[in-house]
């Protein structure tokens, strides 16, 4: 039949492509609604995804701080740990040391007392006696000296007084002359 009436095939071959024409020219119609609200979409899932991301960072950046502070808090207890190892490993190696020092110059200490009795024989009381006489005669001379050091300064100190009281005297005497046989004395 489309051979035989090739008018009426044509038109409606005309007539299904202005329709179909006319279906595209609504869907263009439509082309900006459409996307105007698949791109309102887009960009909301965009915004979405931006807004995750953000959260993610910030979640993020205060789990890294977190582990930040926790990882450098272990670090400070391991240093002090070893520090306070060191420390107390040199301590006790000092201690030790002097211990060690101590304990040789006491036993020393203790032969020399011993060996003492021996280096003086039975005479060691006797030499006691001896220096305690000498410190007794040492402790009377000081005194007596400086018994005769405080006589001293005493008389000194009256003669400066007498040699003030003079010198007062004689500026007494001085005041009552006129000015001009005063003068003769300032000079």
């Amino acid at each position: 039949m489309v051979t035989d009436n090739p008018r009426t095939a044509r038109d409606a071959l005309i007539i299904e492509l202005l329709g179909d024409i006319g279906a595209v020219h609504d869907e263009i119609k439509q082309l900006p609604k459409n996307l105007k609200g698949s791109l309102r979409e887009s960009l909301e899932l965009i915004a979405d995804a931006v807004e995750q991301a953000e959260k993610t960072a910030q979640e993020l950046q205060r789990e890294t701080q977190s582990n930040l502070k926790a990882v450098s808090e272990l670090e400070i207890e391991k240093l002090n740990k070893e520090t306070r190892s060191v420390i107390e490993e040199s301590f006790s190696k000092a201690i030790n040391d002097e211990m060690h020092k101590t304990e040789k110059i006491a036993l020393n200490l203790q032969d020399t007392l011993q060996k003492f009795p021996s280096y003086f024989g039975n005479q060691y009381k006797k030499l006691c006696y001896l220096m305690a006489a000498i410190l007794v005669l040492v402790i009377f001379v000081c005194g007596f000296g400086m018994t005769a050091l405080y006589l001293q300064s005493k008389s000194w100190e009256q003669r400066s007084v007498g040699i003030f009281n003079a010198y007062q005297e004689q500026q007494k005497i001085i005041m009552t002359l006129p000015d001009n046989e005063r003068n003769k004395f300032r000079k």
